[in-house]
């Protein structure tokens, strides 16, 4: 998911020092728990039951990295919700806090004896929302309370037993991380079509994304988004401070950049939502938002991570998805359509010389758990620009993680015209029988039709599977020119000396003079270059790269030629 994160509390500081500069009566909601991982089951609000009841921990280091101090007085708890349920619903939200020592969810799972320790600190009508992003409760009609330096127990007790519930679930984003070794959350609903509580809840790892606010005299923007992506330009949205401030100031750059070294932007016409220009193509981006207030200004909300426009690469194309969203490097995955089997696709940071990892710390990740269906999640890479009759290569390695099951791996790799499932319209391989956790190379060759921009798609196509779970994990996608057959390749005598290297690299091509020479990393960036050097040898120091997989190019004799070079 794209990422908001809190930055800095010395304006938290200041305000507590001296509570005169202007009066308190906003709040401010920071990130307490964050994550990518996704769940439907009520971890969050859900208004597709009458009841939905949840207790969740948020960690003594989680309150600290949100900012949270000594003696400061919590006032609003907010979730993010990754889809929507079809309309809203209305109900009573009763919520409950408690300051705790633990580190780990040893709450009960009875209802009663979970909240009687606890503080009532909001009992009050809420909707929850037929949208996705944010969604913020301020505290009403409860309790004050304080927070003392450690832990918190979060419960909420939602009941709609008047209104009509929704008709489809909303998803809330969740870490699904252990806490303590344990569940961090237990939660419940209600039966379809049942207005009675349930009293046992159940424990689970999946803890929602959640916000926790405290009073502020400027409170920052929320529900930071970005959308309708241009080669130049991007739409950023968020929605103001409940008392509008006097002005917004925004600041972006680069992914990770530091905030103050970005470009500002501010004045009148930075409202949302604000179409941001100046942007490069096939670029990811961070961006924050603060409020300015008559006589002070917030905190920064964000970073909000977006991207300009990924336009079609030209050959050749590589990626080993070394980032946190496909969307951040031009791919796009599309869920099972009935979203019940199995997990959708994701980038995955093992770590660097990780053995789920071929080249650099990510790879692409699906799989399932028990299930009774074929899998049907998809991939579809960024766009390649192919001329007719071009050939290509596609290729990639993959892995299988096979956890107490037999079920075998299977997948289907396709081609066609969009970045859409209905567009994959031709099967270049139907893979299945796949087990092992060594990475083999898998590599087929495709003829474009007619001049345009080509899409390869790879579908996870796992059997049913009927007990533990099987995961496919892929890196190092290619798509590289075939312009020259095998048997020209051994006719120019194209090598590479050594291979894998280290220091030094000999590239010759027979007697046909080179006059272009390239080398792309796997995420397609250009790392090395030479040209008109009308030479049959090339000796290129390579001390400065990185150890990973790469691809060298070189133009010759009006052919261009391809092989792959492993640095170590």
């Amino acid at each position: 998911m794209k990422k908001t994160t809190f930055i800095g509390i010395s304006l938290i500081l200041l305000l507590m020092l001296f509570p005169g500069i202007e009066s308190v009566a906003q709040n401010q909601f920071n990130t307490v728990i964050a994550g990518g991982s996704t769940s439907s089951f009520g971890r969050a609000p859900q208004g597709e039951r009458a009841v939905t009841r949840t207790v969740f921990i948020v960690t003594g280091a989680e309150m600290a990295a949100a900012g949270f101090l000594l003696g400061q007085e919590i006032s609003g708890l907010g979730f993010t919700y990754q889809a929507a349920q079809d309309i809203p619903t209305t109900g009573n939200m009763k919520i409950y806090l408690e300051n705790t020592t633990a580190t780990t969810n040893n709450k009960s799972t009875d209802w009663n004896t979970i909240i009687t320790p606890m503080t009532l600190v909001s009992d009050a009508s809420t909707t929850v929302p037929a949208a996705i992003g944010d969604y913020n409760i301020e505290f009403s009609n409860g309790a004050t309370f304080t927070y003392t330096g450690d832990a918190v127990f979060v419960a909420y007790d939602f009941q709609n037993l008047n209104n009509p519930t929704a008709n489809t679930t909303n998803t809330a984003f969740c870490d699904n991380s252990a806490v303590g070794g344990g569940a961090g959350v237990l939660s419940a609903r209600s039966d379809v079509g049942s207005l009675v509580p349930p009293t046992t809840l159940s424990p689970s790892l999946f803890r929602p994304q959640a916000r926790l606010a405290f009073p502020v005299a400027c409170a920052r923007p929320t529900n930071l988004s970005a959308g309708n992506e241009m080669p130049t330009s991007t739409v950023l949205t968020w929605d103001p401070s409940t008392s509008g401030g006097t002005g917004i100031e925004l600041e972006f750059g680069p992914q990770d950049f530091t905030l103050g070294m970005g470009t500002t932007r501010s004045g009148a016409s930075v409202t949302s939502p604000y179409t941001l220009t100046g942007l490069s193509p096939n670029t990811v981006y961070d961006y924050y938002v603060r409020t300015v207030c008559s006589g002070s200004v917030s905190n920064w909300n964000g970073p909000f991570t977006f991207t300009s426009l990924f336009e079609p690469s030209n050959l050749p194309y590589t990626t080993s998805f070394e980032n946190d969203e496909f969307s951040y490097f031009g791919w796009k995955f599309e869920r099972d359509p009935s979203g019940t089997v199995g997990t959708f696709w994701s980038p995955v940071n093992f770590g660097t010389g990780d053995p789920a990892v071929n080249d650099g710390a990510y790879s692409a990740r699906v799989g399932v758990g028990v299930s009774t269906s074929q899998a049907n999640d998809w991939i579809i890479s960024r766009g390649v620009n192919l001329t007719a009759n071009q050939v290509v290569d596609i290729s990639f390695f993959i892995a299988v993680q096979q956890t107490n099951t037999t079920t075998d791996a299977g997948y289907n790799l396709t081609v066609g015209t969009g970045q859409d499932v209905a567009s994959q319209t031709t099967v270049l391989e139907s893979a299945s029988g796949l087990s092992g956790t060594s990475y083999t190379q898998r590599t087929n060759t495709y003829t474009a039709p007619a001049d345009g921009v080509y899409y390869f798609g790879i579908q996870n196509s796992i059997p049913p599977n009927p007990a533990g779970s099987v995961f496919i994990v892929v890196d190092s996608f290619m798509v590289t020119t075939s312009t020259a057959s095998i048997d020209e390749v051994e006719e120019f005598e194209f090598t590479l000396y050594p291979n894998p290297a280290s220091d030094q690299l000999q590239i010759s091509v027979g007697n046909q003079p080179i006059t272009q020479l390239r080398i792309m990393d796997m995420n397609g960036r250009l790392v090395k270059r030479s040209v008109d050097q009308q030479t049959t040898e090339i000796n290129m120091d390579i001390q400065d790269l990185s150890s990973g997989m790469y691809v060298v190019e070189v133009d010759l004799n009006g052919r261009t030629l391809n092989k792959k070079l492993v640095v170590n």
